[in-house]
């Protein structure tokens, strides 16, 4: 499927996504003012070829420069450097390490509940 950009040389376009807030990504918080730094790679120019489309990668905050958009479209498209790429995300895998810390969490608060008769204590 063809994307309306065409990068050259080593530069890829990214669609930006909302960050969410990983609970395994310090690195990956973002505050409400800021710009994310997620994205699909959609399209990408003849150089890049560690990248591919649909590759779901993270980038430096300040990286880029966003590109043109249909018009009335909520989207925002960023034109990186292969460079400025600073890792790709496997969101499958890192949801389902979230999802196992999460089950990990909740035996434990269980496993303290019913040594406590079932409710908390303060202090």
């Amino acid at each position: 499927m063809g994307y309306w950009l065409a990068p050259t040389g080593s530069r890829v376009a990214v669609e930006q996504r909302q960050s969410r807030r990983r609970r395994s990504m310090v690195l990956h918080e973002t505050g409400t003012q800021e710009r994310p730094n997620e994205g699909v790679v959609r399209a990408r120019g003849p150089e890049v070829h560690r990248l591919r489309e649909g590759d779901v990668v993270l980038y430096t905050r300040f990286a880029g420069q966003e590109g043109v958009v249909p018009m009335g479209s909520e989207l925002t498209v960023v034109i990186l450097e292969e460079s400025e790429v600073i890792a790709v995300l496997d969101d499958g895998q890192l949801q389902a390490a979230e999802d196992a810390v999460a089950a990990r969490e909740k035996e434990a608060r269980d496993a303290l509940m019913a040594g406590r008769g079932g409710h908390l204590q303060d202090g």
